[in-house]
C-alpha cells in the first residue's frame, strides 16, 4: 500500500512538471512574436479561438495585444488572424496551429498578452488540450471540450467573474486553481462535479467557506472531471 502511494505521488509530480513546463515557458528564451501588436483602443469585447494544443492568456504591461510563440517544439508553427466589428468594439482573434497533426505533445504554448485596460468580456474557445490564464481585468468565459484549465489568480485583482462553461458531452478534463492567497471578494460555485472529484489540500473549502460565500465576484466551474484548489500562502 505504501509503495502504491509512493508511485501515485511520483506520477502526480511528473504531471505537475509537465503542466508547468507548458504554462511556464512565457519567460523562456523562445518568445518569438508572431503578429504585429494590436492597440486596445476602444475594444470592449475579445473573442479568442484556436486549434492550438496549448494557450496562455495573461494580462500584459502595455496597451497592446501581443502574440508570442513560446513553444519549445520547433515543428509547432502558428499564425494569427484578427477581425474587428464595424463599430470597433469587438475584436476576434484566431490562432492557427499550422501543423496540428505533427505531434500531440505540449512543450510550450502560444501566448496572448492582453492590454492592461479593462474589458467587458473575454471569451475563449477552441480545441485546446490545455488553457492557462492569469488574473485578467475582465469577465472571462471559457468554452473548450475536454481541455485542462490552469488558473493562476491574484486575490487582490479578482474584480470580475470567471465562468468555465462545460456540458455533459464536453466537460473540462481537469481544472487547477492557484491563488496567491485566499480571496475574500469572490465565491466559487460548482455545477455537475462530484464531491470526491474536488481536491483541496489546504482545506479552505471546508464548510462551504467559498462555495456559499458572499463574494461579489463568482468563479463558476461547470462540468469538470476534477478540480484542484491551492493557496500558496497556506
Amino acid at each position: 500500500m505504501r509503495q502504491l502511494k509512493i508511485v501515485c505521488l511520483l506520477c502526480l509530480c511528473i504531471y505537475y512538471m509537465f503542466v508547468f513546463t507548458a504554462c511556464g515557458n512565457i519567460s523562456s528564451d523562445k518568445n518569438d512574436k508572431i503578429h504585429d501588436d494590436i492597440p486596445g483602443d476602444s475594444i470592449k469585447n475579445v473573442s479568442i479561438s484556436s486549434n492550438a494544443r496549448s494557450i496562455v492568456i495573461k494580462q500584459g504591461v502595455t496597451d497592446n495585444f501581443e502574440f508570442f510563440n513560446a513553444d519549445l517544439d520547433e515543428d509547432h508553427q502558428y499564425e494569427v488572424e484578427v477581425t474587428y466589428a464595424e463599430d470597433g468594439n469587438d475584436l476576434g482573434i484566431l490562432v492557427i496551429m499550422k501543423n496540428v497533426k505533427a505531434g500531440n505533445d505540449i512543450l510550450g504554448s502560444i501566448v496572448v498578452s492582453i492590454p492592461k485596460k479593462e474589458f467587458e468580456k473575454i471569451e475563449v474557445a477552441g480545441e485546446y488540450k490545455q488553457i492557462c490564464f492569469y488574473t485578467l481585468n475582465s469577465d472571462i468565459w471559457i468554452r473548450a471540450s475536454n481541455a485542462s484549465v490552469i488558473m493562476k489568480l491574484m486575490a487582490d485583482e479578482l474584480d470580475h467573474n470567471i465562468t468555465l462553461v462545460g456540458s455533459g458531452s464536453s466537460s473540462f478534463g481537469r481544472v487547477m486553481v492557484y491563488f496567491d492567497r485566499l480571496p475574500e471578494n469572490a465565491r466559487i460555485e460548482f455545477n455537475d462535479i462530484s464531491q470526491n472529484a474536488v481536491n483541496d489540500p489546504s482545506g479552505f473549502i471546508t464548510g462551504d467557506k467559498l462555495e456559499t460565500g458572499l463574494g461579489t465576484h463568482v468563479i463558476s466551474i461547470n462540468n469538470a472531471d476534477r478540480i484542484d484548489f491551492y493557496v500558496e500562502e497556506m
